[in-house]
């Protein structure tokens, strides 16, 4: 028997191919022919996965190069940038104008008796295409019920169907409720388990493993919220992500938000986990949909049991709550929680659950499931009596296709006569001069480029609310919608770039470029919002300012009843513009909007150079003789300076263009990096503290206690540590709100309750906070705050200093850490203004790195070009890996590869 399987994506890691290329290898030592067809290329891999047992045939590289010859380069790219005809994008958005061509091209060409479809697009396509004898079954993957619109091609062509082939009853009644009267056959086939060698885990192991895809439909984010309640209680848990995916960035912010770094880890290059199980005592899914999760049976068969959610339909057809694995009612994060705590704190229910699901796994072994394959093949090609259906189908597709191509020539001709050529040229991001990039200068830029076309073009327009802190946006007319076309084609600057939206929604991943080419036609008819930049970068590419700092020109439409224009999308101030709003001298507003942040914001740093002598001779002359604890209070380590200040104020001068002032509290010291022209402000500790007597001091709490004194200080800012860096671009709402509150960033790390004498000099102050505020406010608090910019109040600390005079004149006393500190502003002040109203809690995407870590050089690797977290903070740590020379080595790499340019402030 000649058996061809169809698959989008041949390589992809995902159940749908690993269920593939299960049944062929079952199905290939009963001498079968097998053939798979993959529509798209991306590494290749299938090939050797499937080892000689199936001829693999690629169609199109996942660049969008025809790789059947069909079609040219050229015409391969001008194709793959259109829009598929029959299959609608929301039905798969997979496709495009060009895989719709080959697969006609190369269904047609098919020669088999079965042909297998894995989605419910590549079934319309089959019917469409393949020859009319050939034996054609759809196979569900996934939940059909769950599919939404996503289902509606299977329905279209279910007539023409031989059989629609379900994991599970739950799908095949649901299948047949809603196909009736096909005439196709409904069979329920499970997918099989392939029989390697599987070693058992023993369960002793504290690993939290999940593996899939990292797209929405799996939920990794509800795991990850669920372990982050689970860990809380236990500490020394690991979660084991295996998989890859579109949404690995925004799980790793999520890591990082809940700062489970050293928690949770990621595996993005494992294709086969059969090894990986041995090391697992917990399987967990947190699917809101699924088919039939192999990797449930993959996990069973090595004793794991599994905790999922009870979604449709998968995970109940294969687990019996209680019996083999537990199921959590859907998307009840804390249920799911309490049920890894479950099995994490009972290890008989563990073991007890793990073998059984070895049991279970038992039963899907290929013997017993491919000989239901064959069967199924053999009757259908019994039965098979050669509708003609396809044929008929496929003829008018045909003419639908050939008329659709004749207009996209006429469209070519068009576009070689406005741009002189119809090959297409690669658009170059304009490389500046670092010194020269600025985000100030790009956003003017960008916006009076985008009036000048306004203007030239004699189109009114209105400047309405920005959507964003660095993106600007103006409304035009309707009726002025064609002539805006017409200006961008003819005269935008060379390197303008325009980005389409409907709404708030990109239409298009790649941007039009009007100095190159023509705006496809889709884009052009349904776009009601043009993004307009000009981008610039430097020539390591580390910083790219494009569309994020672009001008937004929406399309209002006239709407009669109202007797104005109404906006293409929701905006922050006015939903209604009126004729005399698009005069030229019009202003929407007289006065700031209620959200906007228009109030000056500093920052402030503590900074001290340990390499000085002179200061070196000071603190000698005044440690206490060491004991264990005061070590950790007085040590070196404390004060290391490996010059991270100057990394950091450049990562402020980049990512925060909205300071005002950046001041930097030390000890009679100077930055010997920082230039005479600076405008950085150098505060010695004398200007600061009440009683100069005290000093000098060496203890960052006493300090902080003094930073609101410095003269000139804004009621509003940032108190920095130099060893904490921005990542990326950060607005004044990340840290304040418009009513002038504060944002606090909590950490899920406790107030430890031990005795203070039992706890490290870091736990002193927390705890000093804890029972003060209990006092005062009859609450206790619990959390210590992520070591991140500290944003606060001058008045709230000024409040605070009347309020607790004689605390603050013991901690500002103390020259080294002592029992009687607090943490004035890492801590204690945020507490204080959220019980009195001036603070609030926040939220950011923070990352931690130990320089004591044995993982450093690694973990450096990881981040040097990420940019998913806001910020970064290093803990200094006895590294017994690396020398402190190394890491020195190290640090410095990872600061010139992510911050490579000197800032204005350096000499």
């Amino acid at each position: 028997m000649k058996i061809s399987f169809l698959l989008t994506t041949g390589d992809s890691k995902a159940g749908t191919e690993y269920a593939i290329q299960s049944q062929i290898r079952s199905l290939a030592p009963h001498g079968h022919q097998i053939s798979v067809y993959s529509v798209y290329r991306t590494d290749g891999s299938l090939q050797a996965k499937l080892d000689g047992l199936a001829d693999v045939t690629y169609w199109i590289d996942e660049d969008g190069l025809d790789l059947t010859g069909n079609f040219d380069s050229s015409a391969s790219q001008n194709l793959n940038a259109l829009p598929a005809m029959l299959v609608r994008r929301e039905w798969d958005d997979q496709f495009n104008r060009l895989s719709e061509l080959v697969l006609r091209e190369e269904l047609s060409r098919v020669e088999a008796d079965v042909v297998v479809s894995t989605t419910p697009a590549l079934a319309m396509y089959g019917s469409l295409f393949l020859s009319a004898e050939i034996v054609l079954v759809a196979q569900e993957h996934r939940a059909s019920m769950q599919r939404g619109k996503g289902i509606e091609p299977l329905q279209a062509v279910a007539h023409d169907l031989d059989a629609i082939v379900s994991l599970n009853k739950e799908n095949q009644e649901w299948i047949d409720d809603n196909f009736a009267g096909a005439g196709f056959v409904s069979e329920i086939i499970p997918n099989s388990l392939d029989e390697v060698f599987r070693p058992q885990s023993d369960l002793e192991s504290k690993t939290i493993v999940a593996a899939g895809r990292f797209a929405p439909g799996k939920q990794f984010n509800r795991l990850i919220n669920a372990f982050a309640i689970f860990h809380e209680d236990h500490p020394d848990w690991r979660l084991s992500l295996y998989g890859s995916g579109p949404q690995e960035e925004n799980l790793r912010e999520l890591v990082g938000t809940h700062n489970l770094q050293d928690a949770v880890t990621f595996t993005t290059g494992l294709s086969d986990l059969t090894m990986e199980w041995q090391d697992a005592s917990i399987h967990a899914m947190t699917s809101r949909a699924e088919g039939q999760p192999l990797v449930i049976l993959e996990s069973a068969a090595a004793g794991v049991p599994t905790v999922a959610f009870d979604c449709p339909i998968g995970p109940r057809n294969i687990i019996s709550h209680g019996v083999d694995g537990l199921i959590v009612p859907l998307n009840n994060d804390q249920l799911f929680a309490e049920s890894l705590a479950k099995l994490a704190d009972d290890s008989e229910l563990r073991k007890e659950l793990g073998a059984n699901a070895v049991t279970t796994a038992a039963q899907y072994t290929p013997d017993i499931v491919v000989g239901r394959w064959i069967q199924l093949y053999t009757e259908l090609l019994e039965r098979r009596e050669g509708s003609e259906s396809r044929s008929d189908t496929n003829r008018r597709f045909l003419k639908m296709v050939d008329a659709s191509e004749k207009q996209a020539a006429n469209n070519e001709e068009a576009a070689r006569d406005t741009k002189g050529s119809s090959r297409p040229q690669t658009y170059k991001v304009p490389i500046v001069e670092p010194s020269d990039m600025s985000v100030s200068r790009v956003q003017s830029r960008n916006f009076s480029d985008a009036v000048e076309l306004l203007d030239n073009a004699k189109i009114a327009y209105v400047e309405l609310p920005a959507y964003g802190y660095y993106r600007r946006s103006v409304a035009i007319r309707g009726e002025d919608r064609a002539q805006l076309l017409l200006t961008l084609a003819q005269d935008a600057p060379a390197a303008m770039c325009v980005k389409t939206l409907r709404g708030n929604s990109v239409i298009s991943s790649s941007d039009w470029h009007p100095g190159l080419e023509q705006l496809p036609a889709v884009q052009a008819e349904s776009a009601d919002v043009f993004r307009l930049f000009t981008p610039e970068s430097d020539q390591l590419r580390r910083f790219t300012w494009g569309s994020a700092f672009g001008v937004d020109i929406e399309i209002w439409d006239h709407d009669e009843e109202r007797n104005g224009w109404v906006p293409p999308r929701h905006n922050p101030g006015l939903d209604l513009l009126t004729e005399d709003d698009f005069q030229a001298d019009s202003e929407l507003f007289d006065a700031p909007l209620w959200d906007d942040i228009d109030f000056p914001i500093d920052v402030v740093y503590t900074w001290v150079d340990d390499t000085d002598s002179t200061w070196r001779a000071k603190k000698n002359a005044h440690s206490p003789v060491r004991k264990d604890s005061e070590d950790l209070a007085s040590g070196d380590m404390r004060f290391r300076n490996r010059d991270e200040l100057k990394y950091s104020v450049r990562s402020v001068r980049t990512f925060m263009p909205w300071v005002r002032n950046i001041f930097v509290v030390t000890d009679e010291q100077n930055p010997s990096w920082l230039s005479e022209e600076s405008d950085i402000r150098v505060i010695s500790h004398s200007e600061i503290f009440p009683d100069t007597n005290v000093l000098p001091v060496f203890n960052s709490h006493a300090i902080e206690s003094c930073l609101h004194r410095i003269p000139g200080l804004a009621e509003h800012f940032l108190y920095f540590n130099d060893d904490t860096m921005l990542l990326r671009m950060q607005t004044p709402k990340n840290y304040f709100h418009a009513n002038g509150t504060a944002k606090f960033f909590l950490s899920p790390v406790k107030v430890d309750r031990r005795p203070q004498h039992e706890v490290e000099p870091h736990m002193w102050a927390a705890q000093n906070n804890r029972r003060i505020l209990q006092e005062r406010f009859g609450k206790t608090i619990t959390r210590g705050m992520l070591h991140t910019p500290h944003p606060h109040l001058k008045s709230t600390l000024q409040k605070i200093e009347l309020e607790y005079s004689e605390i603050m004149a013991a901690v500002r006393g103390a020259k080294f850490r002592s029992e009687s500190d607090i943490s004035l502003l890492s801590s204690f002040a945020q507490y204080f203004g959220y019980f009195t109203g001036a603070y609030e809690p926040g939220s950011v995407r923070y990352a931690y790195c130990s320089l004591g870590n044995e993982a450093l050089k690694h973990r450096l690797g990881n981040l040097v070009q990420t940019d998913r977290f806001d910020m970064i903070t290093f803990g200094e740590g006895e590294n017994e890996k690396f020398s402190e020379s190394e890491i020195d080595e190290m640090l410095e790499q990872f600061f010139r590869a992510r911050f490579p340019y000197p800032s204005v402030d350096e000499a």
